[in-house]
């Protein structure tokens, strides 16, 4: 069993990786975004597709959810679907990152559409695909993230499963398959990131890019979004692992104290991001001032003083 040094030490090494400037390695910034309607008549459109309604998995779901709704009083979505500004940010953001073929799984649950797709994915190989691949399917096959409400991406069937509603979460996921797509060996990066303790690799470089996405369409709701929901999650899957050492009771501990710590930092970096956005309009306003008060007090012709010179003249 971990002692709380040991914790502090986890805990300040992943908000470090979570809490640095600037973009990741291998995630471009968005200097320039393409406009929305150049977007749909360039590139190609990302695919929807929504699951059916299913008595037995929607009655797991609301099992799963009970906990939830006793403690939120009742107050919690009645469905997980996407709003439609969500679905159109999202369709943006992979059309924006050459994504577009990856579908968008929407409460789907499919194990024998994803199995086809896992032999028909050239992108990873094979000796990934049938060890790691095959253990992927088989989570999604029996905690299902419809049920679980998970949004995921899949890099060894090259599914987006989008399973919450919030857009914070679907971004993640997406940027999570942008960063897979960089690398020349995904699947191994992808097993690698899976191992204890290495998630933190791929969750950073994710919000960091949702971060920056978010900055560069000037979305303060989207931003904020991901410092209050992204850093808890990514505090909580992070330290995860590090409960396979402790006890039910220090598993639980962990996980609560991890979620914590993640919110707090959150809304630490959301404070002091408010605080730069707010001496960014106040300096614009106070040029705007003075450019004003130039423009007002830049002499002008005298009309009057010409027309005595004319007529003296």
């Amino acid at each position: 069993m971990l002692n709380s040094r040991t914790h502090a030490l986890i805990l300040l090494a992943m908000l470090l990786g979570m809490t640095c400037p600037g973009c990741a390695r291998s995630s471009r910034c968005y200097a320039k975004l393409t406009p929305r309607d150049e977007l749909r008549e360039t590139r190609p459109q990302v695919a929807f597709r929504y699951g059916k309604p299913d008595w037995c998995l929607d009655g797991m779901q609301k099992i799963v959810e009970l906990p939830s709704r006793v403690m939120l009083g009742g107050r919690l979505k009645a469905d997980r679907l996407p709003s439609e500004e969500t679905r159109e940010v999202l369709a943006d953001y992979l059309q924006e990152n050459d994504l577009s073929d990856i579908p968008v799984l929407v409460n789907d649950y499919d194990p024998l559409g994803q199995w086809q797709r896992l032999r028909e994915n050239d992108r990873i190989s094979p000796a990934w695909k049938y060890t790691a691949g095959m253990v992927g399917l088989f989570n999604y096959t029996v905690f299902p993230g419809r049920v679980f409400a998970r949004d995921t991406y899949s890099p060894f069937t090259n599914t987006l499963h989008v399973n919450t509603g919030r857009l914070s979460d679907s971004l993640h996921a997406a940027a999570y398959a942008k960063d897979i797509r960089t690398r020349k060996a995904p699947g191994t990066y992808a097993v690698v990131n899976s191992l204890p303790g290495l998630a933190l690799w791929k969750t950073t470089i994710a919000v960091q890019d949702v971060v920056a996405y978010a900055q560069a369409k000037d979305s303060w709701q989207l931003e904020s979004g991901v410092y209050r929901d992204q850093y808890p999650q990514v505090a909580v899957k992070t330290m995860a692992p590090v409960g396979l050492f402790m006890t039910p009771v220090g598993n639980v501990a962990l996980a609560v104290s991890g979620g914590a710590v993640g919110y707090a930092v959150g809304r630490t970096v959301e404070q002091q991001r408010i605080a730069e956005r707010d001496a960014i309009k106040d300096a614009e306003e106070d040029l705007s001032g003075r450019s004003k008060i130039d423009d007002s007090e830049t002499p002008g012709t005298d009309d009057s003083g010409d027309s005595e010179t004319e007529f003296g003249s």
